[in-house]
C-alpha cells in the first residue's frame, strides 16, 4: 500500500523535525463519494434517555501549552486516581502527567500536576528538574498501596542521542503526604535492540502499570514500549518491548540495578511484525491478578488483496505476570452489510458486493472487567472489495471479548439502531430517496472534520467500575458537513462534540449519549475541547451517582499546528469532574455484586500484646488481601492473599513481619482490598 504524503510548510517542518516521534499513518482506504443526500440526526431516540449528569468542578486550566496534540499517551491513561487512605496518609487526590510547551519556540517536556477537592495543590511542575531535552507521551499508574505514582515517558537518550530511551521515575507520595518529591529519573527502556532478524529498534510511547507480583509482599511495574521503527518492508508494524520489576517499597527501584528488571518482547507481535500486519491495540494489566494483555484490531499493510483473514480482533494474554508463554484469541471483525437496492458503485460501474462495516486504524485505551472480559471502543469504516470508503458512514461501536466463550461480541454505541439490538445502517430499511439519492444519516466520530486527516485525529477513551462502564469519544460531523458545503452547520465550523455514553451491565447496552459542545454546554462556552482522557476508575458518590474526572486540551484556534492542521497559537491542558446518574441504565445484577463499604472490623484486642484478631465480611467469595503496614507506609506482613469464602472470615496476627521477626510497639494499620474495594483501620502495639 501506498504511504500517504502531507504536504507542510518550511516551519511546520522544521516542528515535525523536533518532535518526529508521531505514529506514522498509513492510506489503508481511498474516499468514496456517497452520492447521498446527507442529513444529520439529532439526539432523540427514546429507547433509553440521556442520563442526568452535572460538572462537579468546571473545566479549568492546568497550564498554557503550545504542543496542541496529545498532551498525554497515545493509548496510555495520564490522569490516575490516589486510593485513599494510600498508606498511612490520606491520599484520594488526582495526579496528572502530560507534555506541554510553555511558551512559543520552548522545548516539549513532561509535566506533572496533582489535584485535591478540585484544586491544584502542586504542579504543574516539571518531574525531571535536571533535564534539559525534549521529553513526550508520558504514561503514569499508581501503586495502591503507598499511593506513589510511577511515570515513564521517551526522550533523546543521554548516551546515545541518536535514540530514545524510555525512563521512569516516582513521587515519594508516601514519605511525606503529599506530592512532588519525584526520584532522579533513570532509562529502563534503553534503545536500540535486536528483535529478531532486525538491528537498531526503538521502543517508545511507554505505556505504564503496576499490578501484583508473583513474590509475596510485593508488587510488579511494567513500562510497556512500542516499536518506533518501520519493519524491513518499510511498513510501521509496532511490536512491544516490556520491562519489568518488582518491589516492596517504590524507593526499592530509586537507581538502576540491571538485575531487578527485565526485557522480554512478544512472539507473536514479533511474527506479525515480520509479515507485514500492524497491531492497533492497548496494553492492559490487572490489578487483581497476574494477568496481562494487548487487545485490539490487526490489518494487514503490504497487499492489494480485501478483507485478508489476518484482519482480526485479537487478545493476546499472559497470565503469569508476563513470564513465559502468550496465549492468542481472535474473532472476526467484519459485520458484512447487504448493499441497498444496488445504490452503491464502483469504479467498474458495478454494484459492490462485499460492503462491510470493519474496524479502521483506531486508537483506543483497554479495560477488564471484574468477570476477565476485554473492552475497547472503535471506529469502524464503510468499505468494500476495492479498498475504498465512505467517511460519511463511519460509526463508533464496542468491542468485548467474553472470558467464558472466549468469542468477540461487536455492539454499536453511536450511531445506532433504534431498536437498540440490530446492526446499524445510515439508511432506512426500505432505503429513502430525494429524487434519485438515497438519504443517509451522517456520523463522523473523529475530532477534526478532514478525511486525510483520520488517522491521527480518532481515538476512543473507556473505564470501567464492578459492572459499570463509560465510553468516550468526538464526532465533528456537522463540522465536516460545514468544511464540505452545507452551509446550514456555519455555526459548527470549529466546533467538535463529545460523546460521553454509560452502561450498568457490562456494555451489553447502553444509554444515549451525553452531548458536550461550546455551543449547548455552558461550561464549554470559548473552549475547543480536544484529545479527552478519562481518568483510571470513576468514583462511587451515593445512590447511583459516580464521578469521571476528564483532562482535555482547549484549542485556541480549530486545529492541530502540530499535525499541520491549525494554527501556531497554542491552547491549554485542561481539567474537569462529571458527576453521571446511572439510575437510568440496565443493571446487571446477576452477575455483578455490591461490595459493602464496611467489611472491616476492629481487631480485638486493641491495645495488644503479642496478638490480635482481625475480622472481615464478605458479601461474596472473592480474592482477598490483608497486609499490615507501619507509620511509614512501608509493608509489614501479608496475612491473605488469594481467595477467601463468602461469609465472616478471621485472621490472627502474631505482630511478626514477613521474615517472622517481632515487631516494635506503635500504631499499625491493616489494609483489607477485595474487589477494586479497600479498606484501613489502625491498631497499636504495646510491649
Amino acid at each position: 500500500m501506498k504511504k500517504s504524503v502531507l504536504l507542510i510548510s518550511a516551519v511546520l517542518l522544521t516542528v515535525c523535525f523536533i518532535y518526529a516521534d508521531l505514529m506514522q499513518p498509513v492510506d489503508l482506504l481511498t474516499e468514496q463519494d456517497d452520492n447521498a443526500v446527507r442529513v444529520i440526526k439529532e439526539n432523540n431516540r427514546d429507547y433509553v434517555d440521556v442520563p442526568d449528569y452535572v460538572f462537579d468542578v468546571a473545566p479549568m486550566t492546568i497550564m498554557a501549552s503550545w504542543y496542541d496534540y496529545f498532551p498525554g499517551g497515545y493509548e496510555s491513561i495520564p490522569i490516575r486516581i490516589q486510593p485513599a487512605p494510600a498508606g498511612p496518609h490520606s491520599g484520594g487526590g488526582i495526579y496528572l502527567a502530560f507534555q506541554a510547551i510553555p511558551s512559543a519556540g520552548a522545548v516539549r517536556r513532561v509535566y506533572y500536576a496533582y489535584i485535591e477537592d478540585g484544586e491544584i495543590t502542586s504542579g504543574p511542575s516539571l518531574i525531571d528538574l535536571a533535564g534539559t531535552s525534549a521529553e513526550g507521551f508520558p504514561g503514569i499508574d499508581i501503586d495502591l498501596v503507598t499511593g506513589d505514582p510511577f511515570v515513564s515517558w521517551h526522550t533523546p537518550s543521554p548516551t546515545n542521542p541518536a535514540y530514545y530511551h524510555c525512563p521512569i521515575t516516582f513521587d515519594q507520595y508516601s514519605l511525606m503526604g503529599f506530592p512532588s518529591l519525584w526520584n532522579v529519573p533513570y532509562g529502563v527502556i534503553d534503545n536500540p535492540y535486536i528483535v529478531g532478524p532486525e538491528e537498531d529498534q526503538e521502543f517508545i510511547w511507554p505505556s505504564v502499570f503496576v499490578g501484583p507480583s508473583p513474590n509475596d509482599g510485593q508488587r510488579r511495574v511494567y513500562v510497556v514500549g512500542k516499536n518506533f521503527v518501520s519493519n524491513l518492508s518499510g511498513f510501521p508494524c509496532e511490536n512491544s518491548l516490556i520491562a519489568y520489576a518488582d518491589f516492596t517499597q517504590p524507593t526499592d527501584l530509586a537507581s538502576f540495578d540491571p538485575d531487578q528488571w527485565t526485557h522480554i518482547t512478544i512472539p507473536q507481535l514479533d511474527a506479525w511484525r515480520q509479515l507485514d500486519l500492524r497491531p492497533f491495540r492497548a496494553t492492559i494489566v490487572d490489578r487483581g491478578s497476574g494477568r496481562i494483555a494487548i487487545v485490539g484490531h490487526l490489518i494487514q499493510l503490504d497487499s492489494e488483496e480485501s478483507f485478508l483473514p489476518e484482519e482480526v480482533l485479537f487478545v493476546l494474554e499472559n497470565d503469569n505476570y508476563a513470564e513465559g508463554d502468550w496465549d492468542l484469541y481472535t474473532g472476526d471483525p467484519t459485520l458484512p452489510v447487504d448493499n441497498p437496492d444496488d445504490y452503491f458503485i464502483g469504479d467498474s460501474n458495478q454494484p459492490y458486493q462485499d460492503l462491510r462495516y470493519t474496524p479502521y486504524v483506531n486508537r483506543h485505551n483497554t479495560v477488564i472487567d471484574d468477570q476477565g472480559n476485554y473492552h475497547f471502543v472503535s471506529v469502524f469504516s464503510l468499505s468494500t472489495e476495492e479498498q475504498t470508503w465512505y467517511p460519511y458512514m463511519t460509526t463508533t461501536k464496542h468491542v468485548k471479548f467474553h472470558r467464558d466463550t472466549e468469542e468477540f461480541t461487536i455492539t454499536d454505541l453511536y450511531p445506532r439502531h433504534e431498536d437498540g439490538e440490530s446492526l446499524y445502517l445510515p439508511w432506512s430499511i426500505p432505503p429513502e430517496y430525494d429524487g434519485d439519492n438515497m438519504i443517509i444519516n451522517s456520523s463522523w466520530p473523529y475530532y477534526w472534520y478532514g478525511t486525510d486527516e483520520a488517522f491521527h485525529e480518532n481515538y476512543h477513551r473507556m473505564i470501567q467500575k464492578d459492572n459499570k462502564m463509560v465510553a468516550l469519544f468526538q464526532e465533528s460531523v456537522k463540522a465536516k458537513a460545514f468544511h464540505d458545503g452545507d452551509d446550514q452547520y456555519a455555526a459548527w465550523a470549529s466546533v467538535p462534540e463529545t460523546y460521553i455514553m454509560i452502561s450498568g451491565d457490562y456494555g451489553e447496552t447502553w444509554a444515549e449519549p451525553i452531548i458536550l459542545n461550546s455551543i449547548d454546554t455552558p461550561e464549554l462556552d470559548g473552549l475547543i475541547p480536544a484529545y479527552w482522557y478519562i481518568s483510571d476508575h470513576m468514583e462511587h458518590l451515593y445512590d447511583k451517582w459516580y464521578r469521571i474526572h476528564l483532562m482535555f486540551y482547549s484549542q485556541i484556534d480549530y486545529g492541530s499546528f502540530i499535525q499541520g492542521m491549525g494554527s501556531n497559537t497554542g491552547g491549554n491542558i485542561m481539567y474537569t469532574s462529571i458527576d453521571i446518574d446511572f439510575s437510568g441504565v440496565n443493571v446487571d445484577d446477576e452477575h455483578f455484586v455490591t461490595v459493602p463499604a464496611n467489611m472491616l472490623r476492629q481487631n480485638y484486642p486493641n491495645p495488644f500484646n503479642p496478638s490480635t484478631t482481625i475480622s472481615y465480611n464478605l458479601p461474596a467469595a472473592m480474592n482477598v488481601s490483608m497486609e499490615i503496614y507501619n507509620v511509614k507506609g512501608q509493608l509489614v506482613r501479608t496475612l491473605v492473599d488469594g481467595f477467601q469464602p463468602a461469609g465472616e472470615n478471621i485472621v490472627v496476627w502474631n505482630g511478626t513481619d514477613n521474615t517472622n521477626r517481632e515487631v516494635s510497639s506503635g500504631v499499625y494499620f491493616y489494609k483489607l482490598s477485595a474487589d477494586n474495594h479497600t479498606e484501613m483501620k489502625k491498631m497499636l502495639l504495646v510491649k
